[in-house]
C-alpha cells in the first residue's frame, strides 16, 4: 500500500511539472509576477542600450535591487531559451545524480513541486535550484568562487554559504581551505559591489532586507547619507530604503517584544507555507488541491532536516536570518540542501 501511494503520489507530482512546463512554454506564466517582468526590462535595457538598469524608458540609471546574471542570461537567449537552460540544468544534474547511484535523491529534486514551479519561470530561483544542487555535488578548487557567482544570481547566498563552508571544514579543521574559499566566494561580490559603487552611486548590494539591515548598523559609525541620496531617483530603493531606516527600525528598536514576535510569525509563515497562492493561477479554482500536493514533498523535507544536526543548523540560521519578509519562496535553499544532504556529505568523505 505504501509503494502505491508513492507511485500514485509521484505521478500526480510529474503531472504536475509537465502541465506547468506546457503552461510555461505556450502562455504568459513563466514572466507573470513582476520580479519576473523586472528581469525582462533590464535584458531589454542591456540588450538595447547596454545599461543594466530595470527603468520602463530613459533617462536609465544604473540599478543596484537586481543581481546581474539573470538578466544578462535573458539577454542572451531571451524569456524562452532561459527556461530551456533552467530544464536542461535540472536534467543535467538529475542524471549525474542518477549515475552515481543516488537515485532517490534524484528523483525527489525532479519530481519537487517547488522546483516545477520555479524552473518554468523566468525568476532567478528556476535556475538557483539546479545550480545549488550541482555545487552540493562538485569537489573543485574554485569552489568558492563558483558560490561567489551564484551570490550574483541570488543575494540570499551571502547568508547560505558561511555555514556551509563552516561545517565542510569543521572536523577536518582546514582553516586554510577555509580562508581560500571565503576569498575567492567574496571576488565577484566585491566586485559587484563596486560596479554599483561606481555606477549607481553608492556600495550597496541589493535592495533586499538583510542589506537595508547592514546600511543602518553602519551608519551608526559613518554618515553614509550622500550614498543613500544617489539612489533618491529609483523609487523603489529610495523607499523601501527611507521606510525601513525612519520608520521600521525606530518601531522596532521602541517595541522590541512586538518586532520579535512579529520576526517569529514570519518565520513560521516562511516554513509552514506551501508556496504563495498566486504561482498556482493556472490551475484556476483547483488551486487548492495543486498546493495539498506540496505538503507531503515537505514533511520529507523537514524529516530530512532534523535528522541531520549540521543540516539543522545551517537550514536554522538560514531562515531565521531571511524570515522576516514571510515568504515561502525563500526557503528555497532549504529544500535542495534537505534533498541533497546524504550527496553533499559523501562527497565530503563523511
Amino acid at each position: 500500500m505504501r509503494l502505491r501511494l508513492l507511485l500514485l503520489y509521484g505521478g500526480l507530482l510529474l503531472l504536475f511539472k509537465l502541465y506547468l512546463t506546457y503552461v510555461a512554454f505556450t502562455g504568459d506564466y513563466a514572466t507573470f509576477t513582476s520580479d519576473a517582468q523586472d528581469y525582462m526590462r533590464i535584458a531589454h535595457n542591456l540588450k538595447t542600450h547596454g545599461i543594466f538598469s530595470s527603468d520602463p524608458h530613459p533617462p536609465l540609471k544604473h540599478d543596484v535591487i537586481r543581481m546581474p546574471i539573470y538578466p544578462l542570461l535573458l539577454a542572451l537567449l531571451g524569456g524562452k531559451g532561459t527556461l530551456v537552460l533552467q530544464h536542461l540544468l535540472l536534467l543535467l544534474v538529475v542524471l549525474l545524480l542518477w549515475r552515481r547511484g543516488w537515485r532517490r535523491e534524484a528523483l525527489i529534486l525532479f519530481l519537487s513541486p517547488t522546483v516545477s514551479v520555479f524552473v518554468n519561470q523566468n525568476l532567478t530561483e528556476g535556475l538557483f535550484a539546479p545550480l545549488i544542487a550541482l555545487l552540493l555535488t562538485v569537489r573543485v578548487r574554485v569552489w568558492g568562487l563558483l558560490w561567489g557567482l551564484l551570490a550574483l544570481l541570488r543575494q540570499a547566498t551571502v547568508l547560505l554559504f558561511p555555514p556551509i563552508l563552516l561545517v565542510d571544514v569543521w572536523r577536518s579543521k582546514r582553516w586554510s581551505y577555509a580562508l581560500l574559499h571565503i576569498t575567492l566566494f567574496l571576488t565577484p561580490v566585491v566586485a559587484w559591489t563596486g560596479v554599483n559603487w561606481l555606477k549607481g552611486g553608492a556600495p550597496i548590494f541589493s535592495g533586499v532586507f538583510t542589506t537595508t539591515v547592514a546600511v543602518y548598523l553602519v551608519e551608526r559609525f559613518y554618515d553614509i547619507t550622500p550614498h543613500i541620496r544617489a539612489y533618491s531617483d529609483i523609487p523603489q530603493m529610495g523607499v523601501w530604503i527611507t521606510d525601513l531606516q525612519r520608520v521600521a527600525f525606530g518601531w522596532m528598536l521602541h517595541h522590541p517584544v512586538e518586532s520579535l514576535v512579529l520576526w517569529l510569525k514570519e518565520t513560521f509563515f516562511t516554513v509552514v507555507k506551501a508556496i504563495p497562492r498566486g504561482y498556482l493561477y493556472p490551475f484556476g479554482p483547483m488551486w487548492p488541491v495543486a498546493y495539498l500536493m506540496f505538503y507531503p514533498y515537505l514533511l520529507y523535507i523537514y524529516r530530512e532536516t532534523v535528522r541531520s544536526k549540521a543540516l539543522f543548523g545551517i537550514s536554522l540560521f538560514y531562515i531565521l536570518a531571511v524570515g522576516l519578509p514571510g515568504d515561502p519562496r525563500l526557503r528555497l535553499p532549504v529544500e535542495i540542501m534537505a534533498i541533497m544532504w546524504p550527496v553533499f556529505r559523501r562527497m565530503r568523505g563523511r
